[in-house]
C-alpha cells in the first residue's frame, strides 16, 4: 500500500495515538475455536463515532506481531501465516478461517474512532482439537438381593486435549436426566424389570461426543427372567391341587359305602 506524504504523517500520527492516547476502556474476551474450522473475533461495545482504523496484533510473552490492519474498508494482511485465512468487514470484527493450533494466541484491536478516540480490545483465543469418541468400560460389582451394581468409566485417547465428562440417563423411554459429571461412575440398581441407558459426554468448550451403555449388557447376569419365579410357584402348586382333589375324590366313594 503507497502513502503519499500527508497519508504517512496521518498514519505516523495515529500510531502514537496507539502507543500513547489513552484509550476506551481495555476488556480482555475469552474465545473458543475448533481446528480446522473458523471463528470471529468481535468487538461487541458500543461505539460513539464510525470506525476510520482498526490494527490487529498478537501480544505473546511481551512481544507484540503484526496481524493485519483494516482502513477506508480494506484489509491489508501483515503477517504471512493469515495470508488467504483472515478477512474483515467492518473495523470490529476478525474472522480467521482454517484454524490451526498455533493460533492459540492473544490478539489485541486497537479501534481508532473518526475522532481519533482509541476502543482497545483483547481476545485470549484458544484453538482446540476435536473431542474423540469416547470409550465406556464397565464393572460387574455384584449381586446384592438381585440388585445390580456395577461401575462405569469413561475414558477418551490419552494424547487427548482437555477433555470434561458428565453422565445423563434415562429409563425405559422416559426423557434424559443428569447423573453426575466426572469420567467414573458407581451405579446400583433396584428395578431390573426396565432397561436403563446411561450416555457419557466428552466435551471441550467447541465439540462433543458421547458413547452409550445400557443396563442389560451387564445386569442380565443378575436378573432372573419374570416368569421363572411364578413357573417354580405353578409347578408346586399343581401337584398338591391333583393330591388334595384324589383325596377328596376317595373320601367321597367312601362316605358311598
Amino acid at each position: 500500500m503507497q502513502l503519499n506524504l500527508p497519508e504517512r504523517l496521518q498514519f505516523f500520527f495515529l500510531l502514537c495515538l496507539v502507543q500513547f492516547a489513552s484509550g476506551g476502556q481495555d476488556d480482555l474476551i475469552q474465545v473458543h475455536g475448533l481446528l480446522n474450522h473458523s471463528i470471529t473475533l468481535s468487538y461487541h461495545r458500543l461505539l460513539e463515532r464510525p470506525v476510520k482504523m482498526t490494527i490487529w496484533e498478537i501480544k505473546r510473552r511481551g512481544k507484540t506481531f503484526a496481524v493485519a490492519e483494516y482502513n477506508g474498508g480494506q484489509l491489508e494482511i501483515q503477517n504471512e501465516k493469515f495470508e488467504n485465512r483472515i478477512q474483515a468487514s467492518n473495523g470490529t470484527e476478525l474472522k480467521i478461517h482454517s484454524l490451526r493450533m498455533e493460533d492459540t494466541d492473544i490478539y489485541k484491536a486497537d479501534i481508532i474512532l473518526t475522532d481519533l478516540h482509541i476502543n482497545t480490545a483483547y481476545f485470549n483465543l484458544t484453538v482446540h482439537e476435536p473431542v474423540s469418541v469416547p470409550s465406556i468400560t464397565a464393572d460387574l460389582k455384584g449381586d446384592n438381593k438381585g440388585r445390580c451394581e456395577f461401575t462405569l468409566h469413561c475414558s477418551v485417547p490419552s494424547n487427548a486435549s482437555l477433555t470434561l465428562f458428565s453422565w445423563i440417563y434415562r429409563c425405559g423411554n422416559s426423557g434424559y436426566q443428569h447423573y453426575a459429571n466426572g469420567s467414573t461412575l458407581t451405579i446400583m440398581l433396584q428395578n431390573l424389570s426396565e432397561t436403563t441407558e446411561f450416555l457419557c459426554l466428552a466435551q471441550n468448550p467447541v465439540d462433543v461426543k458421547n458413547a452409550s451403555f445400557y443396563s442389560e449388557q451387564i445386569c442380565n447376569s443378575v436378573k432372573s427372567p419374570p416368569y421363572s419365579t411364578c413357573w417354580i410357584k405353578v409347578s408346586i402348586a399343581i401337584p398338591v391341587v391333583a393330591v388334595l382333589c384324589l383325596v377328596v375324590i376317595l373320601f367321597i366313594k367312601i362316605a358311598k359305602k
